[in-house]
């Protein structure tokens, strides 16, 4: 809702900004009729006794405080930008690691060019032990770094976190490209049990305590030191894992956690971009199938992805600088209804993830959520989709299932539909020909249709394309052991026995 930070809320002022839209408005100009029902307010109408007949509100709107707490600069990094990565340290993810560091150049030229010459960089790994020593607890590396940037805290099961502040936000300085890269380099030195520093680490069962290193970061301001105030602040976190909190197990109780985190994040402004298999890690809670990291990161604006390719780290930074950071606060916020004259209307439905072919679109599961600001249940040609409510990052390129049918197609950077598509069976048929001559006719064809079965029945449609933009012509074909027959607008009239 639209009110100051600090004073008194008064009732009348709601009811003013209800009716008119004006928090604070002249009296004179935008008169009260008491008595005030905050039923009504919020309901719309005048049946709980109110003076005035309150107009009906908006319920689709979104609620504070999910796009009024970043920074109000009209581009979010323009008046710099923090970021920090967490890395998983543990032994499957040595490849990774090495990816991330050739790329490192690459993504600091990219993070320097959208902050205009003003960011901040810190780097933290996360790893599980047995012991209270990481694998490189005597590398000179480590034992250089002061107490406040190493975390070892043994769990339930006797298991050590061990989290490592390599790198700090700088508190007197920005631009800290060439530390940031050097220590980067002298990770993943070797295999734990080798002295080659820096050693990757080991980790246990599946789930690591990345969780737990993000609540150091943004619960804490001495581990990394502080985000700036007027920064875009950003966490990108690099994992093959689910969260495990302090017990080394994945649970409703670690899915829960890392719900109260992407709470702070939201509070505090830091958007979190998760990438890496760990997205696809899941847990089922009353009947409900829900994906932790991607829930972080759709939560906070961020984005995620399975890939661990540095060019994705300097897209999702392009699409979160690049976004309008002004947020007006909507009236009617979720502490006391919703904003009853709210314009931009946001529409959720069901999808598969990206998949940069058609034919793997329609092969995948539908089990994400995502949003479209057309006037339909599903995106339509000229609709632009959303990854979250907010609307702060658009759908990548590439085609979305949404129905066993079909889905849709993206493709540019503002996240718009540029095309529909149908799943389609493929089937051997010959051409078109007489009645009287399919029966007899080669089987040389390959053609498309949108049924269930093997074969086209009466009431499929039937194309010479995958992507099913053209009909058969009408006529009689043979397929099978039978013939069919085609008519108008590819619709299969008839079957026979041949």
């Amino acid at each position: 809702m639209a009110i100051p930070t600090s004073g008194i809320l008064e009732l009348e002022e709601m009811a003013r900004e209800a009716y008119y839209g004006q928090w604070n408005g002249n009296a004179t100009t935008y008169p009260i009729t008491p008595p005030i029902a905050l039923y009504d307010l919020v309901n719309g109408g005048n049946s709980h006794g109110s003076g005035m007949n309150y107009p009906a509100l908006n319920r689709n709107c979104l609620p504070n405080p999910t796009g009024s707490l970043p920074n109000s600069a009209t581009e979010p990094c323009s008046q710099g930008l923090d970021v920090c990565f967490i890395i998983d340290y543990t032994a499957s993810m040595g490849n990774v690691i090495e990816t991330v560091k050739a790329g490192a150049t690459s993504v600091i030229a990219h993070i320097n060019t959208e902050s205009s010459s003003n960011y901040r960089l810190s780097l933290m790994t996360v790893d599980e032990m047995t012991s209270a020593t990481p694998c490189y607890g005597s590398c000179s590396q480590y034992t250089s770094l002061p107490t406040a940037q190493k975390y070892s805290n043994q769990g339930s099961t006797g298991k050590y976190q061990i989290i490592t502040a390599w790198e700090m936000f700088p508190t007197s300085s920005t631009n800290n490209g060439t530390s940031f890269t050097n220590i980067l380099d002298d990770l993943n030195g070797s295999t734990c049990g080798n002295n080659t520093c820096i050693q990757l680490g080991n980790g246990f069962s599946i789930p690591e305590p990345m969780d737990v290193g993000l609540g150091l970061v943004i619960n804490s301001t001495n581990f990394v030191n502080d985000f700036r105030t007027t920064a875009a602040k950003y966490i990108i976190m690099l994992t093959d894992a689910p969260p495990s909190g302090p017990d080394d197990a994945f649970t409703e109780a670690d899915y829960n956690q890392v719900l109260v985190y992407a709470a702070t994040c939201v509070f505090r402004g830091i958007k979190v971009f998760v990438l890496g298999l760990g997205v696809n890690s899941n847990i089922t809670i009353d009947g409900t199938v829900r994906y932790p990291w991607r829930e972080l990161a759709t939560q906070t604006g961020g984005t995620w992805n399975t890939t661990y390719d540095t060019t994705d780290v300097e897209a999702d930074i392009t699409v979160a600088c690049d976004n309008d950071g002004t947020f007006t606060p909507y009236k009617f916020s979720a502490w006391y209804g919703y904003d009853k004259d709210c314009a931009g209307n946001i529409t959720s439905f069901s999808s598969a993830q990206m998949n940069p072919v058609q034919t793997g679109a329609c092969q995948a599961t539908i089990n994400q959520t995502y949003y479209h600001n057309g006037s339909g249940s599903l995106p339509a040609v000229g609709d632009e989709c959303y990854i979250n409510q907010n609307q702060t990052t658009v759908l990548a390129s590439g085609y979305y299932l949404t129905s066993s049918s079909g889905g849709f197609r993206v493709t540019g950077t503002a996240g718009t539909v540029a095309s529909l598509f149908l799943c389609l069976t493929s089937y051997a048929s010959s051409l078109s020909g007489r009645p009287e001559n399919a029966c007899t006719a080669t089987i040389n064809q390959t053609y498309y249709h949108n049924g269930s079965g093997a074969l086209p029945v009466v009431n499929d449609v039937v194309y010479s394309d995958a992507a099913g933009t053209t009909f058969l012509s009408n006529g009689h074909y043979r397929a099978g052991v039978g013939r069919y027959r085609v008519d108008f607008n590819g619709v299969v009239g008839a079957v026979f026995i041949c």
